[in-house]
């Protein structure tokens, strides 16, 4: 009995209904403009207890099922100021996702205020993974912050925006994965 060997699927959080547009009508309204989205929900329980308080982005697809919406759904969040996008110093193209809220407070415990305050301040006003210097006050400042990171795939000055102490983070990440590909060897 072969399905017997298969490991138990994941339960994931949101499951895709049939519903029809007269009970989705209903649906919206009761809900109010506060309640969170079903990718403010994912990264609730994907969250890690303690900090980095960072999601992967490819994460969010494990858990809900249109990875199209899960993209909309993310930058839209991203620009309205309540998720913060950073790339991670990881060698790939691994994004990592925050709350604002939980991003807020790792730059306030982890730099001066005038830095923080200025970088916040440029960060809420960008929905992107990355800056030009030319937009920037300070960038010297911020980068030995760890609040921006220096691009090297584009020629010029770009940086990419990026959480302090990170690094760790992203190093752990990288042993993960080269001890789950030696395992599938």
């Amino acid at each position: 009995d072969d399905e017997s060997l298969d490991p138990p699927k994941r339960p994931r959080l949101v499951e895709p209904e049939a519903e029809s547009a007269e009970s989705a009508a209903d649906n919206e309204s009761e809900e109010s403009e506060e309640a969170p989205s079903d990718v403010e929900g994912a990264l609730m329980s994907l969250r890690p207890s303690r900090p980095p308080l960072v999601v992967l982005r490819h994460l969010i697809y494990s858990v809900l099922t249109d990875r199209t919406k899960v993209d909309r759904d993310v930058e839209a969040l991203a620009r309205n100021g309540k998720l913060r996008l950073v790339q991670l110093p990881s060698g790939g193209d691994d994004v990592g996702v925050f709350l604002a809220e939980d991003w807020r407070r790792e730059v306030d415990l982890r730099c001066d205020a005038d830095v923080a305050a200025a970088f916040l301040d440029l960060s809420a006003r960008r929905a992107d993974l990355y800056v030009e210097a030319r937009d920037v006050t300070g960038v010297e400042a911020l980068c030995a912050a760890g609040l921006l990171r220096p691009r090297r795939d584009v020629p010029g000055d770009y940086f990419w925006f990026a959480c302090p102490n990170l690094g760790g983070f992203a190093s752990r990440l990288h042993h993960g994965r080269d001890v789950l590909r030696r395992s599938l060897r």
